[in-house]
């Protein structure tokens, strides 16, 4: 849950009172909670209790009270009336009155960050269980939503979630979906680009998912990435469209490379003519069945685990032949090739190297599907899925 960063002050020449529960209430000044919250400014209108002289002399100032209320699960500010002393027989607050006590406490403390961040104080937030922490800002905007106060608390809300970097990244990075409708709700550009980031990176992934709603557990059938408004998976599918692209020009760019030694333009079709002697030829030979151990490994991925259509949209694979060296056709693969395909120590010697040439190449073809554009860490966090996708903000 969100929680407040210390002690909430109190305004000791505050006209309002704010009673949240039996135990819990905060002395305001009523033009500030006028300004940010058009709820409030319509139960706080004119100037409140007259106040008499005693009460004056004994330092009464609170001319307003408002207390939160809650009824069939629906939570509300009511006005109480306040005497010429300064006092009120209100209910004091929902403390426990007619609800499951812990929808009372996260409203409680949902409403106590509402009013520091109206109020421009710190606020902090529980990263001990970052699978609930998106449901816990929610929880916190609805708050807010329910005094008509969000655009005052936005800013305030996106800035203490960014000041915990690395802790947030995660967070965004388990719960892609989620996030992503905190973001349009915060209208934060930042969070939006992270969570798009990992949205279309495990779009096949979260296609599968099964979703259920906090809100409407009874609904059946949505995956994660259904469950997502209209307007934001337009633009879903939108940046997967675009990365589907990307990733093909790459499957296309590899699967047909040639190495230059093999290359042939003007030739006479004579091996006199061209010049050829039998090691130039044996040499040719060989590099192009390595390139076909290299073909036949990447035709039979891409029917599975490199397909556009696998759960990581190829990432494992692709991962590999960027690392290349032995992390993928070892030694010990080309050695059961040639069980079937026999030859000299020196011959697979030859076919090897060439094997390891074309792994070098293949990993500077495949190196922009493995940059990372989003702000978590993958090296400290490491992902199993893309993170290189290119986010257009204008469109948020």
């Amino acid at each position: 849950m969100a929680q407040s960063a210390g002690e909430f002050p109190r305004y000791s020449d505050g006209d309002v009172e704010i009673v949240l529960s039996a135990v819990l209430r905060y002395q305001l000044h009523a033009q500030t909670l006028r300004r940010a919250s058009r709820v409030f400014a319509a139960l706080l209108d004119g100037d409140g209790a007259a106040l008499s002289a005693r009460a004056r002399a004994r330092g009464v100032v609170v001319r307003h009270r408002l207390s939160l209320v809650e009824a069939g699960g629906v939570y509300s500010f009511q006005r109480e009336a306040v005497d010429s002393e300064g006092r009120s027989r209100g209910v004091g607050g929902i403390g426990g009155l007619g609800a499951n006590g812990a929808d009372v406490d996260a409203v409680v403390a949902g409403m106590t960050l509402v009013l520091r961040a109206i109020y421009n104080l710190e606020l902090a937030f529980d990263f001990t269980d970052v699978r609930a922490l998106a449901e816990d800002v929610m929880g916190v905007l609805g708050c807010a939503e329910l005094v008509r106060a969000a655009p005052s608390v936005t800013k305030s809300l996106e800035s203490a979630l960014l000041t915990q970097e690395q802790q947030l990244f995660v967070a965004i990075s388990q719960q892609p979906t989620e996030w992503i409708k905190v973001a349009k709700r915060l209208s934060s550009r930042t969070i939006f680009k992270e969570a798009m980031i990992h949205i279309v990176g495990r779009y096949n992934e979260l296609a599968a998912a099964p979703y259920t709603s906090p809100t409407h557990p009874q609904v059946k059938g949505l995956s994660k990435l259904s469950s997502l408004p209209k307007d934001i998976l337009t633009l879903v599918n939108a940046h997967r469209d675009e990365f589907t692209k990307t990733i093909k020009a790459v499957h296309n760019r590899f699967s047909t490379w040639y190495p230059e030694q093999i290359k042939r333009n003007n030739t006479t079709g004579s091996a006199k003519g061209d010049g050829f002697n039998l090691r130039d030829y044996e040499k040719d030979i060989k590099d192009w069945m390595a390139l076909t151990i290299f073909h036949q490994y990447c035709m039979l991925k891409l029917t599975g685990e490199m397909a556009i259509g696998s759960s990581d949209t190829g990432f494992q694979i692709i991962q590999k032949l960027f690392e290349g060296g032995q992390s993928y056709l070892p030694l010990q693969a080309c050695a059961q090739w040639h069980l079937r395909f026999p030859m000299s120590k020196r011959g697979q010697g030859i076919i090897q190297n060439s094997l390891d040439e074309i792994k070098k190449h293949v990993s500077t073809i495949v190196a922009p599907l493995m940059v990372t554009k989003c702000q978590l860490n993958t090296t400290l966090h490491p992902v199993a899925w893309f993170t290189c996708i290119e986010v257009d903000i204008s469109r948020f």
